[in-house]
């Protein structure tokens, strides 16, 4: 049988091979159901990327969601499910799970303080307000800390720790190693907002003097006395003027506005900013500050599209 090399699973195994992957190493297959499907990709070998995987996998995924409400609508999706294969999972249980009883212990005796599973980049810790029990979570890492158990000689811990490694790219890292690399994250990432801004503001400022500098509409005389023969032409001259008094509008309200959206984006970062680790907070506090990170990113968004609608009027 040939297989269809334009079918979505094909495509994913296609671009795994490209990245140098093999079967052995990444295995893909394809589920259909009455209402839609789902790609199964399963990483075997932990010198896989997850990053890479998940960024071929997920260019596959097409889901259709209510642009209102952003619910998922029911038939037709095809979604993609990456995680690991069993034998993986028992490998980095034996390898993690005394270290991850070990820091569980120390967790529950010392509820909400973080403790370090061996020498890696992991930590537990205990939550008692809303989870009620022992999370494995890596500190600096955005995202919903794992819950873990530690029946089966801590089995299931030592597979989570496992998992959340790789994911972060932290197998076979010590801890030092992460804290240094994740301090490097941080600043590189920073820097780059830091260029973006400044770009963005050198754009709104250039705008913003264009718009200044436009010919006042008020400056054109209307209603004076123009012979028959010039009256389109006047006409027209007006119909520019009043052209141009509702762009200069436009513009000063999309001033405003990247003014207004820049002390919102301030005001949020400085919320997020002020909690150097969201993991050690309460579950309900920790929600407040990701989703005010999550919504100054979205400020940003919305200032970027405001600049440039701003000097793409000037431009015109």
């Amino acid at each position: 049988m040939t297989l269809d090399p334009t079918s979505p699973a094909n495509q994913i195994r296609a671009d795994l091979k490209a990245a140098g992957y093999k079967t052995t190493q990444v295995s893909v297959r394809h589920h259909h159901y009455s209402m839609g499907s789902t790609i199964h990709v399963t990483i075997r070998d932990e010198a896989v990327d997850h990053d890479e995987v998940e960024r071929i996998a997920k260019g596959e995924e097409r889901i259709s969601r209510d642009e209102m409400t952003g619910e998922i609508l029911c038939g037709g999706n095809r979604f993609v499910d990456i995680h690991y294969s069993s034998k993986l999972e028992s490998i980095w249980a034996e390898r993690y799970a005394a270290d991850a009883l070990a820091a569980a212990a120390q967790a529950e005796a010392n509820h909400r303080r973080h403790f370090p599973v061996g020498d890696t980049a992991a930590r537990i810790y205990y939550d008692d307000n809303g989870y009620n029990g022992l999370l494995a979570t890596i500190p600096g890492r955005h995202g919903r800390p794992t819950m873990i158990s530690t029946g089966n000689d801590g089995q299931h811990a030592g597979e989570v720790i496992g998992r959340i490694l790789h994911q972060a790219g932290l197998i076979g890292v010590d801890s030092a190693t992460a804290d240094r690399l994740a301090a490097e994250k941080e600043a590189a990432e920073m820097a780059e907002w830091e260029a973006a801004e400044a770009k963005r503001k050198a754009d709104r400022e250039a705008a913003e003097a264009q718009a200044e500098e436009e010919p006042a509409a008020d400056n054109v005389v209307r209603g004076a006395f123009v012979p028959e023969t010039d009256q389109a032409a006047a006409d027209q001259a007006q119909a520019e003027a009043l052209g141009a008094d509702a762009r200069i509008a436009a513009r000063k309200t999309l001033a405003g506005q990247i003014r207004l959206a820049e002390g919102i984006d301030q005001l949020l970062r400085a919320i997020v900013d002020a909690v150097p680790d969201v993991d050690r907070l309460p579950e309900d506090l920790a929600a407040v500050i990701l989703s005010a990170d999550r919504l100054a990113e979205k400020v940003v968004t919305w200032r970027t599209a405001a600049v440039d609608r701003l000097v793409a009027s000037c431009a015109g």
